[in-house]
């Protein structure tokens, strides 16, 4: 079985704790061939395709394992736990941030979603479901932060493999994982998110960010702070925003 791990990026560089991880992964074959590829320059959908196409032309590999640069896999974490799921697509837990708050990338359609304009919701505590005796939960949809693919679905399936899609205004209502994702769906292939296979998201932010990323936090409250821990009454809620499905857009 042989693996080939591909970081698409526009910035030439990874994050320290990704780098320790993938020279273990080289260190620790386990019976399984790694081979590891950086793509960057251009967009990140540009560089994704460029890098499936070299797969399928040029390599024999079974499996594509897409990681971005600033991808910080939990020190357990394995790869070679989700090669043996045997599932053809499978995604590890990511974080992400909705609202201002941060929480698990594990999507599901929205009640609303058609081919014409996907929609996607995160999934509610009904929605995780193990698979019966492991930690896959199955997804309508998949982020490319850490994603595992089989040779046989993108042998199968039209170029483009990635694409950004935008309106006539040039507005983005599709991401490049969103794009595949629905490819995948219309193929009929069911798509997972490995539970154990744990991935932070590096962010570097200044100080000014960091007061402007607390203060969205606060905002999105549905309590005021200064009432917040006291007995909370009727009058003490800010009335809610009303919550709208949110687009493909990552």
């Amino acid at each position: 079985m042989t693996i080939q791990i591909a970081i698409p990026t526009n910035r030439n560089q990874i994050d320290w704790r990704l780098g320790g991880w993938l020279y273990k992964i080289k260190e620790e074959p386990k019976g399984i061939k790694p081979e590891l590829t950086i793509k960057d320059r251009q967009p990140v959908d540009a560089n994704r395709n460029y890098i499936v196409n070299d797969f399928l032309k040029n390599t024999k590999h079974e499996w594509l394992f897409f990681i971005d640069d600033d991808m910080i896999p939990h020190p357990k974490t394995d790869l070679y736990k989700m090669i043996g799921h045997d599932k053809k697509v499978v995604s590890g837990l990511t974080m992400v941030m909705h609202n201002g708050v941060p929480g698990p990338l594990i999507m599901k359609k929205a009640p609303n979603h058609t081919p014409a304009q996907p929609l996607f919701r995160l999934a509610g505590i009904d929605d995780l479901k193990l698979e019966e005796g492991g930690s896959l939960v199955k997804v309508d949809g998949v982020g490319t932060g850490c994603l595992l693919i089989h040779r046989s679905v993108l042998e199968e399936m039209e170029p483009p493999y990635f694409k950004f899609v935008t309106d006539e205004d040039g507005k983005m209502i599709l991401s490049e994982d969103y794009y595949f994702s629905e490819k995948v769906r219309a193929m009929g292939i069911q798509m997972f998110v490995d539970c154990e296979a744990a991935f932070g998201h590096g962010k570097y932010l200044d100080l000014w960010s960091i007061g402007k990323l607390l203060n969205r936090v606060v905002t999105s409250n549905k309590i005021r702070v200064e009432e917040f821990g006291k007995e909370l009454k009727g009058k003490e809620f800010v009335k809610p925003v009303k919550a709208e499905a949110k687009t493909g857009v990552s």
